[in-house]
């Protein structure tokens, strides 16, 4: 419902605001280019997005959007650069792509904060404002809102910061802080007197009665929720004077006429609440304005009757609305009228209106039963939902529930990851701080041998510290959706040739390494990035070298590598003989930091990191468990081909 009430407070303001922001920037921004107006040109592009976001076309919006931010940037019209960005991401907010609507907010501020632009940072944060206040987040979007107002230059255009200044005031109203709202409406209302008190001549200002127009509409609303109907009246007074300095049009008239109504019948006037919607009907009639006028104002009408229980009425006007709503002409049942009188004399006219009072006498009795009806099949509804939400609740706790495990057992792991690593620097660097005092002792001799030794563990060492700063710098990439630039044309077999030689896996001690290469890929060609792909695959190697048997035992076991086709696809296969991987943990693994056996060493990073790369490749690395009862097979896919 707060959610509801939001939007529905935004769409009432959002057409004055931008119709007003768009005449008064263009009048502003086209004196400043004298040669050629590009500002005219791009006002017309910001125009069509604007139509696509009014009439809901969603494709044509995203498509076009960059093509009128291109033009802007090229022109330098930053104005309506930041104003389209803006629009496009609030419409995918109210189509509830939050997501989205979110990631282009962040970078239209990212873009902004750059260029140092106060008023792209401003909409961008009301954008932010607009997701949290839509999602039914109003505290935070209230935070956003308030920062757009800080970081809004005090000379740039000001429509859009009345546009944040309702929007502000219509969070704080539901989140029921009257004083902010309060301070809030003071603050709205000092802007716009530094702006226009100074310049009597109101004609010099383009739409200056509708600014104040649409600010005493919105402290009526405060007002009226704080109960204050007399200032609530002095507002619509206050609102009534400005919109008379635009000419009294005639769509203002009607919506000050229907809140008239609407206080009236608060105060429970309704005399004088059914003669302003008269006039707001007489109105909506004479001005050939379309229909839904002149059906919100019987819609009034309706609940002014309601709220006097005056059922009967309620009726009929429900019942011109009905008719209103299916296009019915009320002259045509005046018509018949007329030829009633024609054909009847005044006695069987009499005789004929009482035979239509007992028809309305039944109708409006049958008309209480159908109310009746109605009541108790809403509390039957109102019961049923309310018995789903509790459901929808319980359902959303326990999806909280796991949602804590799985931050607990993530926290977990980190903080192993951190131990594994200050393990993994710490040993090597102890290695070779030892050899170092060994070979830095004055007086001390060593034979070829121990040097020679000495020499090995400190490049061994060395080595191994070097590994795993590699490693975590390819953590740090590990999470990125970049695509990695695929230019090097290269024989399928050279990645896994280069993989063994890198890992030297044919070279290790108690491992039995073999390889078969399948006869159609033995000359097949690869589009690839031979780099990448050999690093995804040396990871790959070094995870089934790691794991072949539990630590400290001598005897290890036998990791083979097959390379073959499938379909676009060229597949390595690493199939190994060690410990295994459980099946239901077949995803589990490929997540950072995960170890599922932490008397192992290892850092928990590598097959997160080959299937980044693979990803990024185009292809993928998967862990085969189908008719797996010992070991593991790894399979690393990559395209053939750039368009695969």
């Amino acid at each position: 419902m707060m959610k509801r009430s939001f939007r529905h407070i935004i769409y009432m303001v959002v057409t004055l605001l931008v119709f007003v922001s768009c005449q008064q920037s263009r009048h502003h921004l086209s004196s400043q280019e004298q040669d050629v107006n590009w500002t005219d040109s791009a006002y017309s592009l910001y125009k069509q997005i604007e139509r696509y976001a009014n009439l809901d076309i969603q494709d044509s919006l995203i498509s076009e959007t960059p093509h009128v931010l291109t033009f802007c940037r090229e022109h330098e019209q930053w104005y309506w650069y930041y104003y389209t960005w803006c629009i496009m991401a609030e419409t995918l907010t109210w189509n509830n792509r939050f997501d989205e609507a979110m990631a282009e907010a962040k970078n239209m501020h990212d873009d902004a904060l750059k260029r140092h632009d106060g008023f792209g940072q401003a909409l961008a944060n009301r954008v932010i404002a607009l997701v949290y206040g839509v999602k039914g987040d109003m505290s935070v979007a209230v935070d956003y809102f308030q920062k757009a107002l800080k970081v809004y230059p005090e000379d740039s255009s000001f429509p859009p910061k009345i546009d944040i200044y309702t929007y502000l005031c219509s969070c704080l109203d539901e989140l029921g802080k009257a004083k902010e709202t309060d301070a809030t409406l003071n603050q709205w209302k000092a802007y716009l007197d530094s702006k226009y008190q100074a310049n009597t001549d109101s004609t010099r200002i383009p739409n200056f009665g509708n600014y104040y127009f649409l600010f005493f509409k919105t402290r009526y609303q405060f007002d009226l929720s704080q109960k204050d109907y007399a200032k609530a009246a002095a507002d619509l007074d206050s609102a009534e004077y400005y919109e008379a300095l635009e000419g009294n049009q005639i769509k203002a008239v009607i919506q000050l006429l229907t809140l008239r109504s609407d206080l009236a019948s608060i105060q429970n006037d309704y005399q004088q609440a059914l003669a302003y919607n008269d006039q707001a009907i007489r109105l909506s009639d004479s001005a050939g304005l379309n229909a839904s006028f002149l059906m919100n104002a019987t819609a009034t009408r309706i609940r002014i009757y309601e709220q006097q229980e005056d059922y009967k009425n309620a009726f009929l006007a429900f019942k011109t609305y009905a008719e209103l709503k299916d296009s019915m002409i009320h002259a045509d049942n005046q018509e018949q009228l007329n030829e009633l009188n024609k054909r009847f004399e005044v006695d069987e006219l009499k005789a004929q209106q009482e035979h239509e009072k007992i028809a309305h006498e039944r109708t409006f009795s049958r008309l209480m039963m159908m109310i009746a009806a109605i009541i108790v099949l809403s509390l039957f509804i109102f019961t049923y939902y309310r018995h789903r939400a509790a459901k929808r609740l319980e359902v959303a706790y326990d999806a909280l529930k796991i949602a804590n495990m799985r931050a607990e057992e993530a926290s977990r792991m980190k903080t192993n990851f951190i131990q594994q690593i200050s393990h993994e620097i710490r040993t090597p660097l102890h290695i070779l701080s030892g050899f170092t005092q060994i070979v830095t002792t004055p007086g001390v001799e060593l034979d070829e041998q121990t040097k020679n030794e000495a020499n090995e563990q400190i490049a061994e060492n060395t080595n191994r510290i070097t590994s795993l700063v590699n490693k975590m710098l390819e953590l740090s990439d590990a999470s990125s959706n970049v695509v990695i630039s695929r230019d090097d044309t290269v024989p399928a077999i050279q990645i896994a040739l280069q993989a063994v030689e890198d890992t030297r896996i044919n070279d290790s001690e108690g491992v039995v390494f073999t390889q078969s290469v399948a006869d159609n890929v033995s000359e097949l060609l690869l589009t690839t990035n031979l780099a990448s792909a050999t690093r995804a695959l040396s990871l790959i190697l070094d995870n089934a070298r790691k794991f072949l048997v539990k630590p400290n035992e001598p005897v290890k076991g036998a990791v083979t590598l097959r390379v073959n086709m499938n379909g676009s696809f060229v597949r390595y296969e690493v199939e190994d003989t060690g410990i295994g991987v459980p099946r239901e943990e077949a995803e589990h693994i490929f997540e950072e930091f995960v170890q599922l056996d932490e008397n192992y060493n290892g850092t928990g990073i590598g097959l997160s990191v080959a299937r980044s790369i693979a990803r990024r490749l185009g292809g993928d690395v998967i862990l085969d468990t189908y008719n797996r009862e010992q070991g593991s097979r790894f399979v690393l896919t990559l395209p053939c081909s750039k368009n695969a």
